[in-house]
């Protein structure tokens, strides 16, 4: 449930900078989309990946030539937010990215924080210092 609210308030947030905000209400919905697949009982499967991404897009980017540019920033927002969420979601755990393209390879990408940064500088610097024997 909190990562369903995070991917909706991320892609709101930044809808709502673009369209007004009772259409970014709407549009933010795709944020969650690419969730759907948890409703079959797998999470993180055939819906996380580019390749979905990419076969999406073509059609949506067809017809809104199609029908003109009116809807090129709605079409565009949304594929935004679609990828949007598979990024946030290798930010939390593996995802299948690369899925059928590259079998079962699942990538998970790991931010270090400040903390951790300092932490293993100071290791670092301790492991130059002079000691006496």
């Amino acid at each position: 449930m909190p990562d369903l609210l995070a991917h909706y308030l991320v892609s709101y947030l930044i809808a709502r900078t673009i369209v007004e905000p009772r259409y970014a209400l709407i549009i933010a919905f795709v944020g969650v989309v690419a969730d759907v697949d948890a409703l079959l009982g797998v999470h993180r499967w055939i819906t996380h990946s580019v390749l979905v991404v990419l076969l999406a897009s073509t059609p949506l980017l067809a017809l809104t030539y199609v029908l003109g540019e009116r809807y090129v920033k709605v079409v565009l927002l949304a594929l935004l937010f679609y990828t949007l969420h598979l990024v946030l979601d290798l930010l939390t755990g593996s995802t299948p990215i690369l899925y059928p393209l590259v079998g079962s390879i699942r990538v998970k990408l790991e931010v270090n924080g400040l903390y951790s940064v300092a932490n293993e500088y100071s290791k670092l610097i301790e492991s130059f210092k002079y000691k006496e024997t």
